[in-house]
């Protein structure tokens, strides 16, 4: 095996030979820089990591929260959010996003405002016209009732909606309510609906949100027909800006596309939050692994004075110490990567795969109007090896930096006369 590493290291330039051998003489600072290195950019990454799968976590609750990662509405709809408006051959646009490869599913939805009523209690809501086979695909709050089920595509007079106005209303599975709508002449007109599910949320503002028929009805109450949006949500969320400009170019008749941030900017505002405070702990911890290495490179350089002054008059120019120097740094940098790699990729990888659980079963939380996983994961890929070999290089190359200024200014007869 010795042998094996002899015959490599005679392959290596001479300024690199010299630089491992630097490093060998003394494994205890090597171990140690290596060491340091590697234990601030594994807890950069690992923070990187679940910062991501919250982000991610985040933007997939609020576009499954009814908002989806794009919605096309009339091009108005994002000054007034007038429920009374319609898009303009809804069905063919429908049709071609449900083609679109990108696309995991695209709903459409009239809104409606109404109120309930029931004996001589009442409650004000926002009715919702859905389709009732793509809607729980798009809308995670009524994929689990608490009772009852679901609409049907042939349900008639059907209506599902949340705890809390079914509390408010004192009513349950089989009751009938009285639905008041205005329609478009101004009077107002009412209908008998009947309750086939109950969602509970946890969260009485979200139940309040749930109040759902089927599009057919829902047409029949306002007197309008068609719809007020499609609510697409995406296989790649990633591509959300891309997706909104290349349906925009197909729209035409006063029609748009808006992505989740343009509707709700305090959600885009909250992700953002997230995404600086995350740089601003990976810029600490990669600058507490800098100092550490630049205290042990510059310690190195100065136990090594007479030596690099030796080398200097017998005629290494300042390049060729520079590069010495610099050499160390690099080949730190690899080892520190190699042995990041291997101790927060595993803990990145279980974190994605298997999460932390923040909320106990039957529990739930809000955030910003959105309901927030009990389980948090974090997010592994090919991400993960690029910024460790960064982050890794990063701290090294810079850390080496003043070390080797320091060792290319030495004046080879002062400090040999010095020593």
């Amino acid at each position: 095996m010795r042998r094996d590493f002899t015959r490599l290291m005679g392959r290596l330039s001479v300024t690199t030979r010299y630089a491992v051998r630097n490093l060998t003489r003394n494994y205890r600072r090597t171990l140690l820089s290596v060491a340091g290195i590697t234990i601030g950019c594994s807890i950069a990454l690992i923070n990187i990591g679940m910062t991501r799968g919250k982000i991610e976590m985040f933007i997939r609750n609020v576009a499954e929260g009814g908002i989806g990662h794009v919605r096309v509405v009339p091009e108005n709809w994002i000054v007034s959010h007038d429920s009374g408006l319609r898009l303009h051959e809804w069905r063919k646009i429908l049709g071609e996003l449900r083609k679109d490869p990108g696309v995991a599913v695209a709903t459409p939805r009239v809104r409606i405002q109404g109120m309930l009523a029931m004996g001589t209690r009442v409650c004000g809501v926002l009715i919702t016209g859905v389709d009732p086979l793509t809607e729980p695909k798009a809308l995670r709050y009524v994929r689990t009732l608490e009772s009852g089920r679901y609409l049907k595509p042939d349900d008639s007079h059907a209506m599902v909606i949340g705890k809390s106005t079914a509390e408010r209303l004192r009513m349950g599975i089989g009751d009938a309510v009285v639905v008041t709508v205005v329609d478009t002449t101004g009077a107002t007109k009412s209908d008998m609906f009947d309750v086939v599910g109950i969602v509970n949320l946890g969260n009485k503002q979200l139940d309040s949100m749930v109040c759902q028929v089927t599009l057919r009805d829902a047409e029949k109450l306002s007197g309008l027909p068609g719809v007020g949006e499609i609510s697409v949500i995406l296989k790649d969320p990633g591509d959300v800006n891309l997706f909104r400009d290349r349906v925009r170019a197909s729209l035409s008749g006063g029609d748009t596309a808006w992505t989740w941030a343009q509707i709700s900017p305090q959600s885009e505002q909250a992700v953002r939050i997230n995404y600086i405070f995350s740089r601003i702990i990976t810029v600490i911890l990669v600058l507490v692994a800098l100092l550490g290495v630049a205290s042990s490179q510059l310690t190195a350089v100065l136990e090594r004075k007479r030596e690099l002054a030796m080398l200097s008059a017998l005629g290494m120019g300042r390049v060729s110490i520079f590069r010495l120097v610099f050499s160390e740094a690099l080949t730190l940098g690899t080892l520190s990567g190699l042995a990041t790699m291997a101790l927060a990729g595993p803990i990145t990888y279980y974190l994605a795969r298997v999460g932390i659980r923040i909320l106990d079963s039957g529990k739930s939380l809000t955030a910003l109007g959105t309901v927030v996983d009990p389980v948090m994961h974090g997010d592994f890929g090919s991400w993960f090896f690029v910024y460790a070999a960064i982050l890794s290089y990063l701290a090294t190359v810079v850390a080496s930096l003043y070390p080797a200024w320091y060792a290319v200014r030495l004046d080879p007869a002062e400090t040999l006369r010095m020593s």
